[in-house]
């Protein structure tokens, strides 16, 4: 749930050890999260869909999305909340 009044880091997760990293360091500089991966079809996208869902589960973000195209210009979201 995010809360107002709360300091919030927006982080791009790609489920690979820099995310981990990032995810970390921006738990210890602010009170909420909100992860955002996007997936474009790429080879290893079970892959990394996977390690951001555990990211997401690790960290409880108050906000985490999938962002994958769809089409010409057209975009399905779905979420995964902590």
């Amino acid at each position: 749930m995010v809360k107002e009044g709360h300091s919030m880091a927006i982080c791009l997760i790609s489920g690979g050890m820099d995310s981990c990293v990032t995810a970390a360091m921006a738990k210890g500089e602010n009170e909420q999260l909100a992860f955002l991966h996007i997936s474009y079809g790429q080879r290893t996208e079970t892959r990394e869909r996977k390690a951001f869902n555990d990211i997401a589960d690790f960290y409880r973000p108050a906000i985490a999305n999938n962002i994958f195209p769809f089409g010409a210009g057209g975009i399905i979201c779905s979420f995964h909340l902590g």
